[in-house]
This record gives C-alpha cells, sequence and structure tokens, in this order.
C-alpha cells in the first residue's frame, strides 16, 4: 500500500500543476477577449430579484398565466359584437335538442339512376 502511495503522490502533483496552470490561462484568455467580463458579472449578483410568483398569486391561473387580462364584457357581449347586426337568431348551441332537430329540413331520399343495359 505504501508503495502504491509512493508512485501516486508525484502523479497527483503533476496533475495539480497542470490543472492550476490550465485555469490561470484560461481566466487569462477571457479577460483578453471579454473585458468587461468580472464587472458584468457582479452586477448581475446585484440585481434585484423578483419575487417568487408562488407566494404572491391569488390563484392557480395568476400563477401559470403571469400577464393574463380578462377580455372586457361577459360572453353573450362578445357574441353580440361578432353576429352581423341583421341576424338576431340564436346561435345553434343556444336552442333546445328537440327544436334544432324540428328546424332541419328532412333529408331527400337518394335515388339511383336506373342503368340502363348495352346494346
Amino acid at each position: 500500500m505504501q508503495n502504491f502511495m509512493i508512485k501516486a503522490l508525484p502523479l497527483l502533483a503533476i496533475l495539480l500543476t497542470v490543472l492550476t496552470c490550465g485555469s490561470a490561462s484560461a481566466q487569462k484568455t477571457r479577460d483578453q477577449l471579454f473585458p468587461t467580463f468580472q464587472k458584468d458579472l457582479s452586477t448581475l449578483q446585484q440585481k434585484e430579484t423578483a419575487p417568487d410568483p408562488r407566494k404572491t398569486a391569488a390563484s392557480t391561473r395568476e400563477l401559470i398565466f403571469t400577464n393574463y387580462q380578462r377580455p372586457a364584457g361577459s360572453s353573450v357581449q362578445r357574441r353580440a359584437a361578432i353576429t352581423p347586426a341583421g341576424a338576431n337568431k340564436p346561435l345553434p348551441s343556444d336552442m333546445p335538442v328537440t327544436e334544432a332537430a324540428q328546424k332541419l329540413a328532412p333529408k331527400p331520399k337518394s335515388t339511383k339512376a336506373p342503368i340502363q343495359p348495352q346494346q
């Protein structure tokens, strides 16, 4: 066991030296490419963090849709605004099923054209 530790110690020292030199050269390259990196990083860290929306949201809808705004007017008013002025017929979804079935015209029965024999 001691023999292994004696052989591994120089290898660990070399590995530590290589990693330290690599890190220093990476910082030097970063500083040359991005001279204001440290300043930008410190301003990002100092920025005020937004409050947690889970603590400020009153409902699940507000939590999921953060900029949700309810449309003006009710659904009946929106429907009236969409339909033309002359069309005061109720929408098919507003009619009872029996009344809608009565208003449907019966389908004509399809008659097949007679096939004439070939001569």
